[in-house]
């Protein structure tokens, strides 16, 4: 073999050492190549996933829009409110991604315009719509100049995603040669750097190692290198695929060279983290205490050993502690020189908890047994005396514990209590808890209540060997008690007298006492003992329950007493009750709420005395607001306080003008003063009368008018307000003629509007088909479409999700669509009235919702339903309707079961304001056996798109029993809804024979 000179050695060294700087330098510039692509591919995706947002945003403003026009329900609004300044924001998020773009600038600047005209337009037919209730959707202008407009922002966004998404073509396609070329050109430079390193280490090794003259030494150092290397690999095998932690670490920088499986687990890092990296800066926070140790090694030779060292690491993404046997054992080479350090570690972490719970148990029972506060006796299984704490021969006045060992424990307890104390210990030896009460007198007699817990020791399983019993006195507790139930009977005597229930909340344990008046005033049971916050909170109506609780959470935070006023439906038999509640917190002393205690008055007689008189008030003010006469309210005084609105249309005056005497502002100069002589003398008389006197209209002109005026009194007979009329009578102090030709213009002008109402419904008829069809074929594209994607495209789950729920919303709008389409022609359609066989409605629904009655195993029960007169096509949807509400809403675990039913019933016998009572009916009842519904809402649900339970709970529009409702009152009669909450629900339909 030629040897290498010193020199040559030293040369082939440096150049190699260049090689590596400039390897090294070429792989990081290719990995900030990759990384930088990468990181644009991101920033574009970023950029779209903005401006598609931005879309989303606009889009649900105009949706929610156009449901609140469609529906004047403002809780279309909710959703879509703050999306405007969402917006704003996104415009900011967007303008700083591409400021390095001008052409994306310019176009996010026109969009930007474009947005704000957009939401411009939409905040202005709302706000025309909200102030003019009256008509159904705002000028037809905006609407088109805000379709326009969305078009322009449609357009502007879709120029921008395709320029992101040329963008983006351009950036993956770098990234991914990036990604495909940098790996193995890293993978190759490694290579060749382990390669150069390895041939020149094992090169110059021999040369430095073995210079001999002699070949057959050479051939001896070749066979025992190999023999070497077959080692080391065995070595290494081993290592890695040792049970313990194991790990070597080379050279005075302590690279880590080698490192198995159970390393890598522990560290909580991979591989790559790890191997041919300084040990220190895989691990920074091991410097402090493990540098010095391990240079120590390599000075000293001698091997360092740490048992139950305890170590942080990472397992399953969480910090835990373990604890480990550590060998630093030090690695000679040939020449006998400490080349590296091997770590061998044994993870003794059950041990060591084990033995730390052991310890700490026995730290526990000593402590428990010797310094309990309680007394504590542990009895063998015969039931005698083995030991007592300190403490408890102190309770029990005992001077010598040995006089009372080995003694049967019921010795102590007295004959009276012999019985219930061997009954404990003979239940402590079954393995279970015991506790009673009872009162036992201490060593020298003074007696004393004891609380007890007589546990049993040992293993669940096992033979109870011995007995702990844990007394507790509560003497002076007995006492507070005693005086605290006289106390309490004083108060139950008081709030009963006042018809006030008592409750107190503990906020730990959600624990709920009530006391017996108020447990009957909520509707349970008043032996319960068991009732927690949840029946409290569980009857008191949605409507009321979140302001309710804001109040109690308000008092919680300032410490002040709440009150809260809220309907709740009473649990024994649902009825709606209206309750008063005071209540107050008690705190620790950290500040924290411990207790909520108060009072409940039920008001439901006071309530709906107030809420007939509020509807009376609202009755009159509506009526006096829709006649055509002014109206006007005073006090006893003659003090007028409230005008209708047709006196201010009439004199053109305002409330701050008129209020009080203002009125003397319009009458005429002429008349004012006898007017105000009349009145004054009225006012004092507790009798109606009248006066005709001209009043100035707001164009200066005077009519004539009869006002008529009447006093209210209250219970003693004292007058409590006037209410007062004005009737315009100036017509009949003209000519008959001029009555009557008035009353012919005005009939023509009715005539004409006749005509003009007849050929708008017609319009909005002919607007309902095609507005229904156009809306239709879209919603059925856009399902199509989707559906084809999902079948031909591949996605991941989330964007599956996301066009799944477009099939579904499109499926819900068309359901809508068609729905409305029902709705509007039970509206229009010709009443004409056949016979109609009512078993067959029934057998034509079950054919089309066989598929739905076949998956629920419906059972749909009839027989001999007669025949009756009514519009055919009508009554076959009321059928298919209530039917397919009835399977609709049933209960998963319970197979519906839907039973109709026809009688003839005497309107004199139904109790109903729609009953005529000269008519007789037809009684078609639909009872089912499904969900049902609470009572309070049996109007609320033939409302349109009044719906009791969530989309994503039921399907449906909310239209169905709508179209049933207003089909009965085509027929002349009315719908009855009766519900039990998961017991059923009862429709009973009311036709008049004819």
């Amino acid at each position: 073999m030629r040897e290498l000179s010193k020199q040559t050695s030293n040369l082939l060294f440096i150049l190699l050492t260049g090689v590596m700087v400039v390897i090294a330098f070429v792989s990081y510039n290719k990995i900030g190549q990759f990384k930088k692509s990468v990181d644009w591919v991101i920033h574009t995706h970023v950029v779209k996933n903005n401006i598609v947002e931005l879309r989303s945003n606009i889009k649900d403003a105009e949706t929610g829009q156009r449901d609140y026009l469609l529906s004047n329900d403002s809780a279309f609004l909710q959703p879509v409110s703050g999306l405007e300044q969402r917006s704003n924001i996104l415009f900011v998020t967007l303008d700083s991604l591409i400021s390095d773009n001008a052409k994306q600038q310019e176009n996010l600047k026109k969009l930007k315009t474009l947005f704000a005209e957009r939401y411009l337009f939409l905040n202005k037919k709302l706000k025309l719509f909200k102030n003019n209730q009256s008509t159904n959707f705002p000028a037809d202008s905006l609407l088109l100049k805000g379709e326009n407009k969305m078009d322009e922002v449609r357009k502007q966004i879709a120029l921008m995603l395709q320029t992101e998404d040329t963008f983006l073509e351009q950036r993956t396609q770098v990234k991914n040669r990036s990604a495909t070329i940098t790996p193995v050109f890293l993978l190759l430079l490694s290579l060749f750097s382990i390669v150069a390193l390895t041939l020149f280490f094992y090169r110059l090794q021999k040369e430095t190692s073995f210079r001999v003259s002699t070949e057959k030494l050479v051939e001896v150092e070749i066979d025992a290198r190999k023999k070497i290397e077959a080692s080391e690999a065995k070595f290494r095998n081993l290592i890695l695929q040792a049970p313990v932690l194991i790990a070597i670490y080379q050279g005075p920088s302590f690279i880590i060279e080698t490192v198995n499986k159970s390393a890598i687990e522990a560290w909580g890092k991979s591989n790559e983290e790890v191997i041919n990296k300084p040990l220190f800066e895989v691990s920074p926070e091991l410097e402090e205490g493990l540098k010095t140790i391990l240079n120590d090694i390599y000075i000293t030779g001698e091997p360092f050993i740490n048992n139950e060292t305890a170590v942080q690491l990472k397992r399953l993404g969480k910090p835990d502690t373990a604890y480990f046997n550590l060998l630093y054992q030090p690695l000679r080479d040939l020449d006998n020189k400490i080349y590296a350090i091997m770590l061998v570690g044994t993870e003794v972490t059950e041990a060591v908890n084990a033995r730390k719970l052991i310890e700490a148990s026995e730290l526990f029972n000593r402590t428990v047994l010797e310094s309990s506060p309680d007394c504590l006796k542990v009895l063998d299984r015969e039931g005698r005396i083995q030991f007592m704490n300190f403490n408890g021969l102190c309770q029990m006045e005992m001077d010598d514990f040995s006089t009372f060992k080995d003694k049967n424990w019921w010795t102590v307890w007295g004959s009276q209590n012999e019985a219930l104390v061997k009954a404990s210990i003979e239940k402590a030896l079954t393995g279970e808890i015991a506790h009673f009460t009872a009162l036992c007198p201490t060593a020298k007699g003074t007696p004393k209540w004891w609380e007890v817990v007589v546990s049993p020791v040992g293993k669940p399983g096992e033979t109870v060997q011995q007995i702990i019993s844990v007394s507790r006195d509560i003497t002076e507790k007995k006492k507070s008690e005693e005086a605290i139930e006289k106390m309490a009977l004083h108060l139950k005597l008081a709030t009963d007298s006042a018809n006030v229930g008592t409750w107190s909340l503990n906020i730990q344990t959600q624990k709920l006492e009530w006391s017996v008046l108020h447990k009957k005033m909520w509707g349970y049971d008043e032996y319960r003992t068991d009732l927690t916050y949840e029946d409290w909170h569980k009857l008191i109506l949605p409507a009321d329950k979140e302001k309710a609780f804001e109040k109690i959470e308000e008092a919680e935070v300032n410490h002040t007493l709440y009150e809260a006023q809220y309907y709740i439906n009473r649990a024994n038999d649902g009825a709606v009750r209206y309750i008063h509640s005071f209540g107050k917190y008690y705190y620790n002393d950290k500040g924290e709420a411990e207790t909520l205690t108060g009072i409940s008055i039920d008001i439901t007689e006071q309530k709906d005395a107030d809420e007939k008189i509020r509807q009376s008030e609202e009755r009159f003010r509506t009526f006096a607001n829709s006649i055509q006469n002014l109206a006007w309210i005073a006090n006893g005084d003659g003090w007028i306080y409230w005008y209708n609105q047709q006196w201010y249309d009439y004199t053109g005056t305002t409330f701050e003008e008129m209020e009080g005497l203002g009125s003397e502002k319009v009458h005429h100069p002429d008349h004012i003063k006898k007017v105000i002589a009349f009145v004054k003398e009225a006012w004092k008389k507790d009798e109606a009368f009248e006066l005709t006197f001209p009043l100035r209209r707001h164009d200066g002109a005077y009519r004539w008018f009869l006002t008529r005026a009447y006093p209210v009194k209250d219970g003693n007979g004292n007058i409590e307000r006037w209410i007062g009329t004005n009737t315009d009578v100036t017509e009949q102090k003209s000519f008959s003629e001029e009555l009557e030709n008035k009353v012919n213009e005005r009939t023509a002008e009715l005539q004409t509007a006749n005509i003009t109402l007849e050929n708008t419904n017609a319009q909005l008829k002919s607007f309902s088909y095609v507005a229904s069809h156009d809306l239709k074929e879209p919603l059925r594209k856009i399902q199509a479409f989707s559906r084809r994607i999902i079948e031909t495209e591949k996605f991941s789950d989330k964007t599956q999700d996301y066009f799944n729920r477009i099939i579904s919303a499109g499926e819900r709008m068309q359901n809508l669509i068609d729905s409305l389409l029902d709705f509007s022609i039970v509206n229009s359609t010709e009443l004409i009235f056949k016979p109609c066989d009512l078993n067959i409605f029934v057998e034509d629904a079950k054919n089309d919702m066989h598929i739905s009655i076949s998956e629920k195993e419906a059972i749909i029960e009839y027989e001999n339903l007669p025949v009756i007169m009514g519009v055919c096509i009508q009554i076959s949807q009321l059928f298919t309707n209530l039917i397919d509400n009835a399977i609709k809403y049933s209960r998963p675990e319970i197979i519906p079961h839907i039973k109709i039913t026809v009688e003839r019933i005497d309107g004199k016998k139904i109790d109903h304001p729609a009953a005529i009572r000269q008519l007789e009916y037809y009684a078609i009842k639909f009872a089912d056996n499904g969900i049902g519904f609470e009572q309070a809402y049996a109007n609320k649900i033939f409302e349109v798109f009044q719906r009791l339970h969530l989309k994503n709970e039921y399907s449906g529009t909310g239209i169905g029993l709508a179209i049933v409702k207003k089909i009965v009152i085509n027929h002349n009669g009315f719908i009855i809804a009766e519900g039990t909450t998961n017991v059923g629900s009862t429709f009973t339909v009311y036709i008049p024979i004819a």
